[in-house]
């Protein structure tokens, strides 16, 4: 089905998507998205008067009543938007977000999910009280994305975990979405924004073929790219880990070096790693297809830790934000085939209450995640012997010639949506019995976590 454009305001929107639904949704309505229409071209530069803010609360509250669950926003520090400029949420300062926090409340509680500043698993001492606060004031949930292990800081995990324990003894509901499977971003140099923030490197794959082809043939670039490369200090902190975790993912000239460490190979042959990275793709016309394999939760210890916290909903799936680079719809049979069946570290039952009725509760949907007389059917029928993630794969389906990952589940028989058959044997009904799940439709009061 083709989705057109044509509304307005976020309830025309709910309306225009839910005959096409498949599953349920509950959505949210974007900071970036408010500030832009409150402040135009303006949203990508500077802070929010109050007027502006003023603006925003009140898209916000029609948008509550209109059956938003809550809104979200992005802090981060790495992330850019259009025209190579901050996401606009970016700008925001504290008291923008205290206040669109506050207007959530108003309008009867709900959810705050941020993507927190600095951000890649990081949250400095301010956002984190802005955590706790925005929490207090929304009267729900603040849920921050993504919780992971990162290299270059080997044991804040700790901290955060800590964090969220201290929140919940001050009466607040911080809870993260805490990524099960490790973080594997494929790219090649046709075309990949992993290297951004790498002046040499951004410069010369934004070139066309022919040109990329011969700046990164060129010597004295070669220079310059083996340095920032190899550069610790280069790049965002949470790449550190690059130079020893790059693999060759699928080449044709090379088969030979696929699926191990790339640092490995140039040892042994007594190469730079960027030379023999940058020769491989340029014998295959930069088509080799390359993977940093574990650039994040690398470490199984600490995630295995992660997902036992009781403040933390297992996930992350991206939605298709980086559907070039990474998947994650495979969470799930990560968790269940791998984390519960094979590691043990919590029942299966446990597993499914945290997919289910945990998450139900954070976002304050009560009518959705556990199966008493009356309430709807949302069924997934697996096999706990063989529920897993499939293999990735790569599909070159996107208009305009772009690619996308995917994955398939393993040891799901059926799954029913509103009691309607959805996917039979791992195929789609031709159905669409998905339905938003709008505010007002019942709310359960949310504990904080024990």
């Amino acid at each position: 089905r083709v989705l057109d454009f044509r509304w307005s305001s976020f309830g025309e929107y709910l309306e225009r998507i839910e005959p096409a639904l498949g599953v349920n949704v509950a959505s949210q309505i974007g900071h970036s998205a408010m500030r832009h229409c409150a402040m135009g071209a303006d949203a990508y530069e500077r802070e929010a008067s109050e007027r502006e803010i003023s603006a925003m609360r009140e898209m916000l509250r029609k948008a509550m009543s209109e059956g938003a669950v809550g809104f979200s926003t992005l802090q981060a520090t790495f992330e850019i938007g259009p025209f190579e400029k901050p996401v606009p949420s970016q700008l925001a300062t504290h008291d923008e977000l205290r206040a669109l926090a506050k207007s959530v409340g108003s309008a009867g509680g709900g959810i705050v999910t941020v993507s927190p500043h600095p951000g890649a698993a990081d949250i400095d001492d301010a956002y984190q009280a802005l955590l706790i606060e925005m929490s207090q004031l929304a009267r729900g949930a603040s849920l921050w994305n993504a919780f992971q292990h990162r290299w270059d800081q080997p044991e804040r995990w700790r901290d955060l975990l800590a964090f969220m324990d201290r929140a919940a003894s001050e009466g607040a509901k911080v809870y993260s979405v805490a990524r099960c499977q490790s973080l594997d971003l494929e790219f090649d140099f046709l075309a990949t924004r992993l290297f951004v923030y790498f002046p040499t490197w951004h410069d010369a794959l934004s070139l066309d073929h022919g040109d990329k082809r011969a700046r990164l043939a060129d010597p004295d670039t070669r220079c310059a790219l083996r340095r920032e490369f190899n550069d610790p200090e280069q790049g965002p902190s949470q790449m550190i880990a690059r130079s020893r975790i790059v693999e060759v993912l699928r080449s044709d000239k090379h088969p030979e070096l696929e699926g191990r460490p790339l640092c490995r190979i140039a040892d042994e042959r007594g190469l730079d790693l960027v030379d023999l990275m940058l020769d491989t793709a340029l014998d295959d016309d930069l088509k080799t297809r390359f993977v940093y394999r574990g650039l994040m939760n690398g470490d199984p210890q600490a995630v295995r830790e992660i997902l036992q916290s009781p403040y933390c909903l297992p996930g992350v799936s991206d939605a298709g934000a980086h559907l070039d680079m990474d998947c994650g719809v495979d969470f799930s049979g990560r968790l269940l085939g791998h984390w519960v069946r094979s590691e043990g570290i919590f029942s299966l039952e446990e597993a499914v209450r945290r997919l289910t009725s945990f998450s139900a509760d954070v976002i304050g949907v009560s009518d959705r995640g556990r199966l008493p007389p009356g309430q709807a059917a949302d069924l997934v029928l697996f096999d706990p012997e063989t529920i897993a993630a499939g293999e990735r794969e790569t599909l070159s389906d996107v208009p305009g010639g772009g690619t996308r990952i995917v994955q398939r589940a393993i040891g799901v028989e059926k799954v029913f949506v509103n009691g309607e058959l959805l996917v039979d044997g791992g195929r789609p009904c031709d159905v669409h019995p998905g339905q938003v799940l709008r505010r007002g439709a019942g709310t359960r009061p949310l504990a904080p976590a024990k």
